[in-house]
């Protein structure tokens, strides 16, 4: 036998069984959006990683091209140094 109020508990009863799907439902797509976003982020950080050893070998051969041809220009005229013999 039902008493008056029990109809009202399982009406809350279900309200309380679908805000929580729908919590479920939400969490589940935030977590899906964070692994995305997650997977975009290592993507951007391999590309700025090439780039940077890019950029170290870039200024790795410049300094060698510097070092290895020094050109020089004063009083005592022009000369230069290959891999440091002075010409």
């Amino acid at each position: 036998m039902q008493k008056a109020g029990d109809c009202e508990f399982f009406a809350w009863v279900d309200d309380m069984h679908y805000d929580a799907y729908e919590l479920e439902r939400k969490m589940d797509m935030i977590k899906e959006l964070v692994d995305v976003k997650t997977k975009e982020l290592k993507v951007k950080m391999s590309k700025i990683k090439v780039k940077i050893n890019s950029l170290e070998e870039e200024f790795k051969e410049m300094v060698e091209k510097r070092d290895n041809k020094t050109f020089c220009f004063g009083s005592g005229g022009f000369h230069f140094t290959v891999n440091g013999h002075l010409f």
